[in-house]
């Protein structure tokens, strides 16, 4: 797929995701699945780039505007305004803009809601509106039976993944999200699992021995 041909593939999942929002329907990652099982043809990188922009745009709020292209092109314009030229590149592209599309967006919240955040978190609500916009990190726990935690971030490192240790958590590690860790032989060594960390704190106050 060209690159302009997965930015009209994102504006029908995310039509479809819209869609799904007002009759409490399926979620997004279920809707990804079954567009992308019908279109054997998308190459991984392909559904990858695809997920990816779905997932910003919809941190972006993308339920508040008018329609999936409407959302896509806001995001663009404040995230990354180069991509904006794919539409009407190709004709698998998206078509072209208009000349004042989606200059004009609203905030990225009602102020109705952002208030009731700034009431909940305070002084804490950038640190909290950072977080709901950023994608979130990927956490990891070693088996610490097949290796220690400083061997299964080197083993990692040493395949391009940078990791950091959980301090709240002694088999641990973090990665930026989007990292490739389930394609990586530390994952198929089983030397690491995907497990997000407050699953890794109840494993702690369970205290389970083996066998349990």
């Amino acid at each position: 797929m060209t690159p302009a041909a997965r930015l009209a593939a994102a504006i029908e999942v995310l039509t479809a995701v819209l869609d799904a929002v007002r009759v409490q329907g399926p979620a997004a990652d279920t809707l990804l699945a079954r567009y992308f099982r019908d279109r054997r043809y998308a190459g991984s990188k392909d559904r990858a780039a695809i997920r990816d922009t779905v997932y910003a745009v919809l941190r972006d709020c993308a339920w508040d505007a008018a329609d999936a292209r409407a959302a896509l092109v806001a995001h663009l314009r404040a995230h990354d305004p180069d991509r904006l030229a794919l539409f009407g590149a190709d004709r698998y592209a998206p078509p072209a803009l208009a000349d004042d599309e989606g200059m004009t967006t609203g905030p990225w919240l009602p102020e109705w809601l952002e208030a009731a955040f700034i009431e909940r978190f305070g002084d804490g609500w950038p640190v909290e509106q950072a977080a709901l916009r950023d994608r979130a990190p990927l956490d990891l726990r070693v088996n610490t039976l097949k290796g220690s935690r400083a061997a299964a971030q080197a083993a990692l490192a040493a395949e391009g993944i940078a990791t950091e240790p959980l301090a709240l958590s002694p088999w641990g590690l973090r990665a930026a999200g989007g990292a490739a860790v389930e394609k990586s032989r530390a994952f198929a060594a089983g030397l690491v699992e995907i497990q997000d960390l407050a699953s890794q704190l109840l494993l702690q106050v369970a205290d389970a021995l083996p066998g349990e």
